[in-house]
């Protein structure tokens, strides 16, 4: 998908997508209350069971309705968030251009966010399990691509997600975005926004 949005003359200096394990883990809390919601719904079935001839039919047939509605909900904390991250994986991209950083992400509906790197904000680097976050910090001006058109809007960050190398792809970021600054402003150029930066427009 991000493909079809890069020009004809427009270099690719970078491309990854994120570590597979480390982003399908990133919803594992759920998934441990998954866990022990099945565990408090196996155990009250079972003490159900083992002591039915202690207590009227009544309880039982509730414990046993009870539970297994719990073992239904339980089933889809566990494996509903492991699907979910499954599928966002696969539709998350990061393309490093000459001109642009380009972040496909999405579940169901993938968007591609662009980046000018005229505007780049700071990238902050947070490292984990040998490999890392790239954080982009406020300030960005970020434009969302899809059937709609053009979209922009500033949210507060941006994170691409567990990076292998994340100090290096950092430096090859702010580099590309270094150069990309020093040429003269293209008001023609069709990934540019609509009024140039201060100061980088020609006279």
């Amino acid at each position: 998908m991000i493909d079809q949005h890069l020009a004809a003359d427009e270099t690719v200096l970078w491309r990854a997508k994120p570590d597979r394990s480390l982003f399908l883990r990133r919803n594992r809390v759920i998934s441990g209350l998954g866990l022990g919601f099945l565990g408090i719904a196996f155990f009250w079935m079972a003490v159900s069971i083992l002591f039915a001839g202690a207590v009227t039919p009544f309880v039982v047939s509730i414990a046993i309705l009870w539970g297994i509605p719990s073992l239904v909900v339980a089933g889809l904390l566990i494996i509903g968030p492991l699907v979910l991250s499954a599928r966002e994986w696969v539709n998350t991209e990061y393309v490093l251009t000459d001109r642009r950083l380009l972040l496909q992400r999405g579940i169901l509906r993938p968007q591609v966010g662009v980046i000018d790197l005229r505007r780049l904000p700071p990238v902050e680097v947070q490292r984990q399990d040998g490999v890392g976050n790239l954080v982009l910090l406020s300030g960005l001006a970020l434009e969302i691509l899809g059937q709609g058109g053009r979209q922009r809007y500033q949210p507060a960050a941006l994170v691409l997600w567990n990076i292998a190398e994340p100090e290096q792809v950092a430096a090859l970021i702010q580099e590309a975005a270094q150069r990309r600054t020093s040429r003269p402003w293209n008001p023609a150029g069709l990934d540019q926004p609509a009024d140039p930066p201060g100061g980088d427009a020609q006279t």
